[in-house]
């Protein structure tokens, strides 16, 4: 079995498009619920934050989730470990979810800067 990505710096690029499509949809969830907990707090600053990113990352990753994601695999319908951890951060603390977030997002931009060349450029510096 080949070693992941973190480990040597390389990944079956099939493997890694799956993780990463199931990685995108949860994390566009986890902002769209944050920001909705949020709300209920009349935090509008950080709900409208939140629901920006939730956006953001559904209209930039919306093509590559669509053509990527296995047949019959129900994006929404992800494990019981991770169902609980989206809703522990996105009901507890939502305020605190960019913190949580960032070694996920500084990974993902390292990956933008070296794998995928985006018009955008690095769009997670970008708010």
């Amino acid at each position: 079995m080949e070693e992941s990505f973190a480990r040597n710096g390389s990944r079956n690029s099939s493997f890694r498009s799956i993780q990463d499509a199931v990685y995108f949809q949860s994390v566009a969830t986890l902002c769209g619920n944050a920001a909705q907990e949020i709300l209920k707090r009349n935090n509008f600053g950080f709900a409208d934050f939140y629901s920006k990113q939730s956006a953001k990352i559904l209209k930039l990753h919306k093509d590559f989730v669509d053509e990527k994601k296995p047949k019959g695999l129900d994006m929404d319908s992800v494990g019981k470990a991770l169902q609980s951890y989206m809703r522990f951060q996105s009901q507890v603390e939502p305020e605190r979810l960019a913190m949580v977030m960032l070694p996920c997002s500084l990974l993902y931009a390292e990956l933008e800067k070296t794998e995928v060349q985006n018009s955008m450029g690095n769009v997670y510096e970008k708010d």
